[in-house]
C-alpha cells in the first residue's frame, strides 16, 4: 500500500480556500454540485528535499513543501511512499548505468590529457 501525509497550512488554507473552490467549479463546468466542497489547486508546486529522498525495501519515499504560486507562499508539506514495481526499479537501474557509461567514457578520455 502506498502511503500520503498531507499537512495544510491554517493560514494559507484561509487565503486560498475561494480559489480551491471557484477552479474545482470551473474545472467541473456546472457539475460541481455533485460533489459538494471539492477544491483544485492548479498553482501548487512541489517542491521535494531531495537530500532525503530514500528507497528502502522497494518503496520510494518522497517529501517535501508545497508552495503556492509564482511568489512560493508556503501552502503546507507532503509526504508520499509508493512501492515500486520490480520493472520499473530496472528502468531506473539501466537509467543510471547509461549514466555512469557516459561518466566512464568521458573520464578514460581525460585521463591521458
Amino acid at each position: 500500500m502506498d502511503d500520503v501525509f498531507l499537512s495544510i497550512d491554517g493560514d494559507s488554507w484561509k487565503t486560498f480556500e475561494k480559489e480551491g473552490l471557484d477552479e474545482y467549479k470551473a474545472e467541473m463546468g456546472g457539475m460541481e454540485d455533485s460533489v459538494k466542497g471539492s477544491m483544485q489547486f492548479t498553482n501548487l508546486g512541489f517542491y521535494p528535499e531531495v537530500s532525503e529522498i530514500e528507497f528502502k525495501e522497494g518503496k520510494l519515499y518522497i517529501q517535501g513543501d508545497l508552495k503556492h504560486g509564482s511568489n512560493l507562499i508556503d501552502f503546507g508539506y507532503l509526504s508520499v511512499s509508493l512501492a515500486l514495481p520490480m520493472e520499473t526499479v530496472i528502468e531506473i537501474i539501466e537509467f543510471y548505468l547509461k549514466k555512469l557509461g557516459k561518466l566512464k567514457t568521458i573520464l578514460e578520455a581525460t585521463k591521458n590529457i
